[in-house]
């Protein structure tokens, strides 16, 4: 196997197996330098395949002098390993392992922010819509249309998402622990259970109003809000992971 197919092999695997960026150029770097000690030895030891086939007065085709070089290549692969097993023995040492793998309590720290971070845009964002559809007029005459109310319980379900989404896909890329990834999903679907949305619809001037808060105990219906996000999650998980399988464990 050429040198550069090798390396390139040995990346996929260390990049699928959750190792830093930082990391995986120095042990890159490593194993480059290990592959031209190891061919420098083979070569004076045995001589250059091409000066082998000049010495057989030219009996040697240069298609075997290339059938040599591989031979070569492939023995520096055995004695260096297959790209599967280096990944392997990577992640045996913490200090390889990803930033977020190594700190996966920073997950946890993130998860209720992220749902934060979601709310906001996404309140920006309906106060745009607002000035567009002409969102007030609407409310204040009690007619609320479909996409009103829908934009209205958006505000349950869209931050959570973002916050479920942005925390699987960094515990699968990072490979965070599972018990870690878990406490950290828990934070904002039981911040969704307890999210009420109050939308009191009145032709009356003035006596229409949309509420946002947290209900201790939390309503009835708020399972479907934990359940729903909950589903969505282990579906983008399980995904995830499917996805990620072939880089673990292609050879």
């Amino acid at each position: 196997m050429k040198l550069a197919k090798w390396l390139e092999e040995v990346e996929r695997e260390l990049k699928g197996a959750g190792i830093g960026k930082l990391q995986r150029a120095r042990l890159l770097g490593e194993l480059r330098d290990h592959w031209m000690d190891c061919l420098a030895e083979e070569r004076g030891s045995k001589g250059e395949p091409g000066a082998r086939g000049l010495r057989h007065g030219g009996r040697m085709m240069a298609t075997e002098s290339l059938d040599l070089e591989r031979k070569v290549e492939d023995r520096i692969t055995e004695r260096l390993g297959r790209p599967e097993v280096i990944a392997q023995a990577a992640l045996q040492h913490p200090p390889q392992r990803s930033w977020l793998a190594r700190h996966p309590w920073l997950l946890v720290a993130a998860a209720l922010p992220l749902w934060v971070l979601g709310l906001v845009g996404y309140g920006m964002s309906v106060a745009g819509i607002a000035q567009l559809w002409d969102f007030r007029s609407h409310l204040e005459s009690g007619t609320l249309p479909w996409w009103g109310r829908a934009v209205v319980y958006g505000a349950i379900y869209v931050p959570v998402g973002l916050a479920v989404t942005c925390v699987t896909w960094a515990a699968v890329r990072s490979r965070v622990a599972t018990l870690w990834y878990l406490a950290a999903l828990a934070l904002p679907l039981l911040v969704a259970l307890h999210t009420h949305v109050a939308l009191k619809l009145s032709r009356e001037v003035g006596q229409s109003s949309v509420a946002l808060g947290i209900a201790f105990p939390p309503d009835p219906t708020g399972i479907f809000q934990f359940l729903i996000p909950a589903a969505f999650a282990a579906a983008l998980w399980f995904g995830l992971r499917r996805r990620s399988a072939p880089l673990a464990g292609n050879g």
